[in-house]
Parts: structure tokens; C-alpha cells; sequence
């Protein structure tokens, strides 16, 4: 019967001991794991302004206008959009 490791002797072994890790931050990641991903944008109040104006002329949400930016930088670069 193979010897089991307990106490700090488990520390040692890194195979188990980066399974277990691996194993805790799944456990514990609350974020990102539904189907929509929250995403924070960090803006001068400059930036943000001018940003907010064009969403306004245009009819859109920041996050509309991000998507659709986002989307066309994929495009030109020859990959499928957003």
C-alpha cells in the first residue's frame, strides 16, 4: 500500500501541491465565468467626455461604441469582428 503524505509533507510535492492550487482558484474565482465578462475601462475625465459626447451623436452606449471599435480593429486585420 503506497505511503500517503499528510502535514506539511504534501507541501513538498509539487505535482499535488499544484493540482490542490489549481483545484482552490477554480474553486474561489467568482468573475468571469458566466456567459457575459464585466470589463472595467479606465478613462481621463478628458477622454471620457470626448467619449461620451460621441456616444451621444451617435446613439449609443461606451460599450456599444467599445464593441464596435474592437470589432472593426479585428476586421482590419483580417480576422472575424465581434
Amino acid at each position: 500500500m503506497p505511503s500517503r503524505k499528510t502535514g506539511l509533507a504534501t507541501f513538498t510535492d509539487k505535482q499535488a501541491s499544484s493540482a490542490r492550487s489549481q483545484e482552490a482558484a477554480e474553486d474561489l474565482r467568482t468573475k468571469a465565468k458566466g456567459e457575459i465578462v464585466h470589463l472595467t475601462l479606465r478613462l481621463s475625465r478628458e477622454q471620457w467626455e470626448r467619449v461620451h459626447q460621441l456616444g451621444l451623436a451617435e446613439g449609443m452606449s461606451l460599450n456599444r461604441l467599445a464593441i464596435h471599435a474592437l470589432s472593426k480593429l479585428f476586421q482590419e486585420k483580417g480576422l472575424p469582428g465581434l
